[in-house]
């Protein structure tokens, strides 16, 4: 028997709030390439300096105003975690309803707050003696206080339970 997740709500990230060196890192550079603006251009986050956590790193081209979501680049590492390879498809056509659920609602938080958000969540699965956490990042990029893009990068880390 698992548990449900627990999920707590978004919260604007800040540097004070995130726990995770990896998800520090790319807040840092994402204000770095923002500057004085609401939030940076797309394309301003280069690879090379996303290196260390690229394989965790989710990019989303805002669809019709943020009614839909498509999936521009997704980590290697994200898509062996959950077996489902998002790159180029619709969150909307995403095959697990609470993951597609969970990402239209992180995405959609975006584009209404323009503000980088936080997330942070837990799971436990009795019956496999495993707890799950995950953090996550989600970033706006665009122009002109309209997102047009939202780079997420997603830490899980999974422990085994004693007893």
């Amino acid at each position: 028997m698992s548990s449900a997740p627990t999920y707590r709500a978004f919260e604007e990230a800040t540097a004070h709030g995130i726990t995770h060196p990896d998800l520090l890192a790319l807040f840092t550079l994402w204000n770095k390439q923002r500057g004085e603006n609401e939030m940076p251009p797309p394309g301003s986050l280069a690879p090379r300096e996303m290196k260390s956590f690229l394989p965790h790193i989710h990019l989303y081209d805002v669809v019709e105003d943020g009614k839909d979501f498509r999936a521009r680049v997704v980590g290697t590492r994200l898509t062996a975690t959950f077996g489902f390879n998002a790159t180029g498809k619709l969150v909307s056509e995403h095959p697990d309803a609470a993951r597609r659920e969970r990402f239209q609602r992180a995405l959609s938080a975006v584009i209404e707050t323009r503000k980088p958000l936080h997330l942070r969540t837990d799971k436990t699965e009795v019956d496999r003696g495993m707890r799950h956490e995950l953090q996550a990042l989600w970033l706006p990029l665009g122009r002109d206080g309209t997102v047009t893009q939202i780079i997420g990068l997603s830490i899980l880390k999974s422990f085994q339970l004693n007893g």
